[in-house]
């Protein structure tokens, strides 16, 4: 059976638990507020703890990210795309070797294999 909204405040109340107005300009100023159940309830001092440490943490974690990782997302972001770094490297290898220099077999791979992508989907014309 569901409760009403004045049976679930009650055992709130019994619960030890601060009942909170449900317009928000009448709350107590920097209190925090949960909803049981469609009921308003301020925080208990386990639950501003609690939600201190987690705010904490994800504080942490922010600062952490942005001094030793957000460069990654940065520089991913700014890189020509793959696509590009790959047409530019075969470029490359194929003007060395019409130039008649000797490449290491690697490259001579990658660039077989580069060939054969671009064989098989020429570009149009």
């Amino acid at each position: 059976m569901l409760k009403t909204k004045e049976q679930i405040t009650e055992d709130l109340i019994a619960a030890g638990r601060e009942i909170a107005p449900d317009d928000p300009a009448a709350r107590t100023p920097n209190r925090r507020v949960s909803s049981i159940d469609g009921v308003h309830c301020y925080f208990s001092a386990e639950e501003e703890t609690a939600r201190d440490a987690e705010e904490a943490a994800v504080a942490a974690e922010q600062a952490d990210y942005l001094a030793n990782h957000k460069y990654k997302d940065d520089r991913r972001s700014s890189y020509p795309s793959l696509g590009d770094q790959l047409d530019s490297i075969w470029k490359e290898l194929n003007y060395r070797r019409l130039q008649g220099e000797d490449l290491v077999q690697d490259a001579d791979d990658m660039l077989g294999a580069v060939l054969a992508v671009k064989s098989a989907h020429p570009k149009p014309e």
